[in-house]
């Protein structure tokens, strides 16, 4: 017998081949996806939302360098930045002819999600070619942001579930998992206008949202004086800062 050594310079799924060779003749044998070499990654893509901003996508990125045929991704999404999810779907994605996109674990108060993703579901699809590029999307909402409030979207082992990428060649691996952070915006104390300033601006803001049913702002940027409460002593408070050098804002 003979030890064969090969070494591979980059990564992916590669065929075996055995060939003997004796008195009856000779015979070949091929083993495919033999082989894998995996560098593969999975990423959730963060983002920074704007005050006006209630809503916010976050694709699921991933690098194959081998065919895939399934995946199952659990996800979870907590932090001081609520997010609730809305939906998930693989339209605009690479995974977008997937035959199955099955939800299999969705507890919101856990802000914990599972999905299945499943190439060949008895239609005959191909497994996903290696590549970059978003195989899922996230939708999430919402109700306010204060400012440096964030969320975590990252994976753990759900309802008995983990991250796993299935080959064709009936082997399974585990890509390196990288979380994604969807952060609030910084907001300036006594920007209500969310213009970038705090001059007069920002009064108006403030009465039309308290006597005039005006659009709402984020504690962080409307409780001028720390109170807990957006009311009428904020009003009086920037009132004296922008147009009497009163104290600072102090959200």
């Amino acid at each position: 017998g003979q030890n064969v050594v090969h070494t591979y310079e980059s990564p992916g799924a590669f065929d075996v081949s055995l060939r003997v060779t004796g008195d009856l003749g000779e015979n070949t044998t091929t083993e495919a996806g033999y082989v894998l070499l995996v560098a593969d990654t999975m990423e959730a893509s963060g983002s920074t939302r704007q005050p006006s901003d209630t809503k916010t996508t976050v694709p699921i990125d991933f690098v194959n360098n081998v065919p895939i045929a399934e995946m199952y991704v659990p996800v979870t999404y907590s932090g001081t930045l609520n997010l609730t999810l809305d939906s998930v779907s693989v339209k605009g994605t690479r995974c977008e002819y997937f035959e199955r996109v099955l939800v299999l674990w969705n507890v919101p108060a856990q802000k914990e999600l599972v999905v299945n993703l499943k190439a060949n579901n008895g239609g005959g699809s191909p497994p996903l070619v290696p590549g970059t590029g978003p195989v899922l999307n996230l939708y999430f909402h919402h109700a306010s942001v204060s400012g440096g409030d964030t969320a975590t979207v990252d994976t753990q082992e759900i309802s008995g579930y983990s991250l796993v990428t299935k080959t064709p060649y009936q082997f399974d691996y585990v890509p390196d998992w990288i979380p994604g952070i969807v952060s609030g915006p910084e907001f300036a104390c006594g920007d209500a206008s969310s213009d970038g300033f705090v001059d007069v601006d920002d009064v108006v803001y403030l009465i039309g949202y308290v006597f005039g049913g005006g659009p709402g702002t984020p504690l962080a940027q409307g409780d001028v004086n720390g109170s807990g409460d957006i009311d009428i002593d904020d009003i009086v408070y920037l009132i004296e800062y922008v147009f009497a050098a009163g104290p600072s804002p102090i959200c």
